[in-house]
């Protein structure tokens, strides 16, 4: 997966439907970046400058490392974690992420 495919990832699975939608989130924190820019960022045409990075991952809650890198390092030990649990365990941390959402 690119760069691009992972910025788009993020978008749609916090609900940004659109690039519109996402540039008007990054605006409302008083910051600029043209839906233009996003879609040629989730086309993998351009790079992000670091100020364009700060923001989109403000935005979509996410980490530069997995944006950028695909760092799933994290994510397996995470997942490694979660096999040791107990059944009990596991349920309730399924009621916590449930819940989060």
């Amino acid at each position: 997966m690119t760069p691009g495919d992972r910025l788009t990832r993020a978008r749609k699975l916090n609900k940004l439907g659109t690039r519109t939608k996402l540039s008007k989130l990054i605006s409302a924190d008083g910051c600029v970046l043209s839906a233009h820019k996003i879609g040629r960022l989730e086309r993998d045409e351009a790079s992000p400058s670091v100020d364009e990075i700060n923001m989109i991952c403000s935005a979509l809650n996410m980490s530069a490392d997995w944006w950028l890198r695909d760092n799933t390092a994290s994510t397996d030990a995470i997942a490694r974690r979660v096999e040791e649990l107990t059944q009990t365990e596991r349920n309730l941390l399924m009621l916590i992420l449930d819940f989060a959402k």
